[in-house]
């Protein structure tokens, strides 16, 4: 029984850091991506969001949503969180690819409760 119950732990260690692994492996896929770089960039040095949040602002853990290319088109919807020392808040960004050019349509930010569209003027 013993011998049951240490097989059975390392195994479900095992089999938890695998799912931890593979989830934080497309994290940082998406995180890594030509859109999502662009998106994080554009959000992070606008003065609405450096004064909502303050400096310096950071990418939170988790990003969400989808990216899909097919040769040199494709298209991205992501939602991630940036931090501050300030506070915290939303990103929502959409992106076309055209001849591997990535072009920001729609980005987003949302702090408590306010909606900011970071493509448009002050």
């Amino acid at each position: 029984m013993k011998k049951f119950l240490i097989i059975f732990t390392i195994v479900f260690v095992l089999a938890l850091g695998s799912c931890a692994a593979l989830v934080f492996g497309i994290f940082g896929m998406i995180k890594g991506s030509d859109a999502y770089v662009l998106m994080m960039e554009q959000a992070s040095s606008d003065p609405r969001v450096i004064s909502a949040l303050g400096e310096p602002v950071e990418d939170g853990l988790i990003v969400s949503g989808s990216i899909n290319l097919e040769n040199s088109s494709g298209n991205a919807d992501l939602e991630f969180d940036l931090n501050g020392p300030d506070g915290e808040g939303t990103v929502y960004g959409k992106a076309l690819r055209e001849r591997e050019k990535w072009t920001i349509t729609s980005l987003w930010f949302v702090h408590d409760g306010d909606e900011v569209d970071l493509l448009a003027a002050d």
